[in-house]
């Protein structure tokens, strides 16, 4: 991020002007600090004054905040692998996300589903990229970490060989040749590479296609990789010996506004899955010998296809169900083995089962959500049944009040979701679900925001919950009111009740692309009116509705690997009933996201960005006074709903969750800040009844004001 310029002596005594002025017209008087010397602090520095004010410690009402506990608990398995044990029995290797955001890998007995070893990977570390070299070892390709590891059979530890480039966060799907030698794609550059373990020797083949920062998925084929790219659509062989590269077209009609997911070469030939969601996507089938495209199967689930099996076919997942493509005539043909929840393979392979009712050679799997499953070609017997991966408890990406005084908790990483009781913390509803961007409940119901392509589903309460995550026709309750494939949109944190059976709906564009939309839905005949790029390039993150007019607050942020264009988020007016912007500023400079809006008792309009606290005029836009209570780094990508900001109409002060704060009490007269908690809080709300609610992680907090 680019340092800040120092303000002048006249424009700060300008700014503190515009803040006395506030004060006289009954504004609470925020103080506005010099950008450039404020720090970690709680409380405006002294004009001219360049030291760090002092932080508050935490308040003493701190002992008011208290656990409700861990309301969602799942299985979630992200990347993974098949092998074989040395004693010949089939192994299934995964990696399980935790609740403190730690992955941890598996090693499961493929007979019966238990837990033969587990290691974490460390805070933060996850991983797509689990695959088996030709000596029997398993390799884990770590995200955010960027870090390679081994496991040598039999070990309770990993061997760790380091992070590979010092610019990459991310390591995807690995390859390896016969001699060992791993092979893989990285984000945010888009690297390929090649990483040889006997001399630790790394090569570096550059950004394989230009704007690409993804490459998700690799397949070697003699000398040469085959490298998927995101957020478009490339193909690109690489010969790994002189690092020339060579863009591969990929068959004509094919919509390159997708992502090339999955990669992977079975003797000769070259499977490559595209898709616009991760979810569901099209299966190609390249013949390596000729060049050309054999065959596309819709309706594919990731992340792998089997190896050939003794039957001459090749086993993936197609409309929720296990289907074989014979190699020898090009044909496709459904298993028996039907998938009822979700299709989203996370291990594959082939191996030969114990059980005498599977006898030979059987396809071995594990699916997103943890159970086994095992298929075999001779006799069409299949089974699927839960592992022995332990529940945790699931990360939450979104909170609000739900009917009758609830409390609704939505998953990351996860797909979850919870339904609480607000005195006692007791789970009254808990369904598996997408990840959960944001919620509103209104008289008409429950509304909630899934990631990805920018859905909105109604939930009915009186009805039995029927949604699996295989496709658009598995969804029964929540039933879909809303998604976002015509107009880009993929992540929907901000929603709020705008009018008589309207609500109003922010989005982020997908991967690749900046920009959103404010969506803005007629719950009563089902339409939408969709309104984008408001301001150009940037996202809609915050809403708040008043008197006709709805408040929103953007973000540079778009879908990741999209290149921000601008450093200062927006706030602007929009008149809902003449579809007319009435005003729009920029409320802080510098300041990248506007997280969350809120009016207090007397209509005054206030704002988060991610460790500041501003208001503004709501008849124009003029900032009456702004206030930093932390340092904030902004992220290369999806720096998003970062902080919280809701007014408790009880008690008449703001309540606020801020990085590097935690939870905290604002004064809406004078603006100074009370810490209630100083743990990692992320999502906060006010509930009607004037208690606050806030989660650290997977656990539910609440703060009851004296």
């Amino acid at each position: 991020m680019p340092r800040r310029p120092r303000r002048t002596a006249a424009a700060f005594a300008a700014i503190l002007a515009l803040s006395a002025t506030a004060a006289v017209s009954a504004q609470p008087a925020l103080a506005v600090p010099d950008p450039a010397t404020a720090g970690p602090t709680r409380s405006a520095p002294t004009p001219g004054d360049d030291r760090a004010p002092s932080v508050p410690a935490v308040s003493a009402d701190a002992a008011e905040v208290v656990s409700l506990g861990t309301p969602m608990l799942a299985t979630t398995t992200i990347g993974g692998a098949v092998g074989i044990a040395a004693d010949g029995t089939p192994e299934i290797y995964t990696v399980s996300s935790r609740d403190d955001n730690m992955g941890v890998f598996s090693v499961l007995h493929g007979d019966t589903g238990a837990v033969k070893h587990s290691i974490d990977l460390g805070r933060g570390a996850h991983s797509y990229g689990v695959a088996v070299a030709p000596d029997g070892g398993v390799w884990i390709a770590t995200t955010s970490a960027g870090r390679l590891l081994r496991w040598e059979p039999g070990s309770d530890e990993l061997d760790d060989h380091g992070r590979l480039f010092p610019s990459e966060s991310h390591l995807y799907k690995l390859a390896f040749d016969e001699a060992g030698v791993v092979y893989g794609g990285t984000y945010p550059n888009g690297k390929a590479f090649r990483y040889d373990p006997a001399t630790a020797e790394l090569r570096d083949y550059g950004t394989v296609a230009e704007g690409q920062s993804y490459v998700r998925s690799v397949g070697l084929y003699g000398d040469t990789l085959f490298t998927g790219t995101q957020p478009h659509a490339h193909l690109v062989a690489i010969d790994v010996v002189s690092g020339d590269r060579e863009e591969v077209a990929l068959p004509e009609g094919t919509d390159l506004d997708q992502v090339v997911y999955d990669v992977n070469v079975v003797g000769d030939l070259l499977f490559v899955r595209v898709t616009k969601t991760g979810l569901n996507g099209t299966l190609l089938v390249r013949d390596l010998t000729s060049g050309e495209w054999l065959a596309q199967f819709p309706g594919v689930s990731g992340l792998d296809v089997t190896p050939a099996a003794e039957d001459g076919r090749v086993y993936f997942s197609q409309d929720g169900v296990l289907t074989g493509y014979d190699i020898a005539t090009g044909e496709a043909a459904p298993t028996e083995l039907v998938f009822p929840y979700t299709a989203q393979l996370r291990s594959l392979g082939l191996g030969e089962l114990a059980d005498p009712e599977f006898p030979g050679q059987s396809v071995i799997g594990l699916l997103l959500t943890g159970e086994v499953f095992w298929f075999n070609p001779t006799t069409g017997a299949h089974r699927l049944f839960a592992s022995d991966i332990e529940l945790n408890p699931v990360r939450m990406r979104s909170l609000a009040e739900g009917p009758d005084g609830s409390v609704l908790t939505g998953g990351t990483g996860t797909g979850a979701f919870a339904m609480v009781d607000a005195e006692t913390g007791e789970v009254l509803e808990s369904e598996r679900f997408s990840e959960v961007m944001g919620m509103l409940t209104t008289d008409d119901g429950v509304y909630l925001g899934a990631y990805p392509r920018g859905r909105v589903y109604e939930w009915d309460r009186d009805q039995p919950w029927e949604w699996a995550n295989i496709d658009d026709g598995g969804k029964i309750n929540p039933a879909e009111v809303l998604n976002g494939d015509d107009s880009f949109g993929d992540r929907t944190f901000a929603l709020v009740e705008a009018g008589e059976d309207t609500i109003a709906i922010g989005t982020v564009n997908k991967s690749g692309y900046l920009g959103g939309s404010l969506v803005l839905q007629d719950t009563a005949a089902g339409l939408s009116e969709v309104h984008s790029d408001l301001v150009t390039d940037q996202s809609v993150m915050a809403l708040a509705y008043r008197d006709g007019v709805l408040y929103l607050g953007t973000s540079v942020y778009g879908g990741y690997g999209a290149v921000e264009t601008e450093t200062d988020a927006r706030l602007l007016a929009w008149d809902v009933a003449s579809g007319e912007k009435l005003w729009e500023t920029v409320p802080v400079s510098a300041e990248r996201t506007v997280s969350d809006l809120t009016f207090d008792d007397d209509g005054r309009l206030w704002g988060v960005t991610a460790g500041l606290v501003f208001q503004v005029d709501p008849t124009d836009g003029t900032l009456l006074g702004s206030q930093r209570h932390a340092e904030y780094s902004w992220p290369v990508d999806g720096g998003y709903a970062l902080a919280d900001l809701d007014f408790n109409a009880v008690d008449g002060s703001l309540y606020a969750s801020m990085p590097g704060v935690g939870l905290a009490r604002i004064d809406a007269a004078d603006g100074s800040l009370e810490v209630l908690s100083d743990r990692d809080v992320y999502r906060m709300f006010v509930h009607s009844n004037g208690d606050v609610f806030a989660n650290d992680g997977a656990e539910l907090l609440r703060y009851r004001p004296s």
